[in-house]
């Protein structure tokens, strides 16, 4: 399993309840999705449950990519601001 990891906040519920980060697992060998899950907030807790739960159900997978965001690695120009 090659996985790409995202988040992405949205009004998920459409005004009927607070807005909420889906944070997710797409596998770039057949486009499914192995684990999703709902958190108020993209961060790194949402993360490690999404990864624990996709050992658990298929097993470690052989790398993990992501889009650089900074949940991920510390951008020093924002911190400097």
């Amino acid at each position: 399993m090659l996985l790409q990891i995202d988040g992405s906040p949205h009004d998920w519920l459409e005004g009927r309840g607070p807005r909420l980060s889906l944070i997710g697992a797409i596998d770039d060998a057949n486009n499914g999705v192995p684990y999703a899950i709902f958190q108020e907030q993209e961060d790194s807790r949402g993360y490690f449950l999404m990864l624990r739960e996709i050992i658990l159900r298929q097993g470690i997978p052989q790398a993990l990519y992501h889009d650089h965001y900074s949940v991920f690695q510390v951008n020093d120009d924002k911190r400097l601001q």
